[in-house]
């Protein structure tokens, strides 16, 4: 397979708005594996029932295709998106996409260094900041993190560890209340028991999902600053080879060593 790796910043696109001014009671968050919007109308219109009332869409597998932005930008016009691109291949680029209603103050990414073990594909991980104020938190102003991942698949126990850790630079500076989400590829209890070992030195949390009918876990939400309220797996929508995660989260207040 012929594969490109843009450089500098054609590896991020930007486009829409976040129209969202203010600080949200509760953050709803949709995590969708997508598998590149290949069964098109049918994923098109589960799309969009699963985004019409959410706060943050993390999607993996986006495409940069033509098509697919048209809908975020057509379909979901309040929401400001960024996609980072793993790689391009005939002239469309895969990777992971974040729509939010509110604008980012900050957007970066890592194209992770491990490479499929067949294919020799990157994978990569986007980071978006926003801003908020909230006088219930007796705060002037907090910043979200929020982490979007798509991990290798086809590695070893080891180079998975690598990819994580690499991945974990973009958070380790940060104090405030983030979100780390995304597929995951945790296939195996190794995988798991090393992303839990790892997101735990950072007390970063797994969000336990109720009445979870998924066999293999593969995507996963990790939260710190948070409570959760809601949680659902989407098990009826079949134009994907994942199940979309709904997650509702509130704020709990200032962490200990936020300033």
């Amino acid at each position: 397979m012929a594969f490109s790796i843009p450089k500098g910043p054609h590896s991020l696109k930007e486009m829409g708005g976040g129209k969202f001014v203010g600080t949200p009671d509760v953050i709803k968050l949709l995590i969708w594996n997508v598998y590149k919007g290949r069964h098109r109308e049918k994923w098109r219109k589960d799309f969009l029932t699963l985004s019409a009332d959410m706060d943050l869409i993390l999607l993996q597998e986006a495409m940069d295709d033509g098509w697919m932005p048209n809908i975020w930008l057509n379909d979901c016009p309040d929401h400001h998106w960024k996609m980072a691109t793993s790689f391009s291949y005939r002239k469309n680029s895969t990777g992971v996409a974040t729509g939010s209603r509110f604008q980012a103050s900050f957007i970066d990414f890592i194209r992770g260094k491990e490479r499929e073990m067949f294919f020799l594909t990157p994978k990569v991980t986007l980071a978006s900041k926003y801003k908020f104020t909230d006088s219930k938190l007796k705060q002037k102003e907090h910043e979200l993190l929020v982490i979007n991942t798509h991990v290798v698949n086809f590695t070893t126990t080891s180079a998975f560890v690598r990819f994580v850790e690499e991945l974990l630079e973009m958070v380790q500076n940060h104090t405030g209340p983030l979100i780390i989400a995304g597929d995951f590829n945790t296939w195996n209890f190794k995988r798991w028991f090393h992303l839990l070992r790892i997101l735990a030195q950072l007390e970063i949390k797994p969000v336990e999902i109720d009445e979870d009918p998924r066999v293999l876990k593969l995507d996963h939400v990790f939260t710190r600053g948070f409570r959760v309220s809601h949680t659902v797996v989407h098990d009826q929508v079949l134009s994907s080879d994942h199940y979309p995660l709904e997650v509702w989260l509130e704020l709990t207040g200032p962490l200990e060593n936020e300033p």
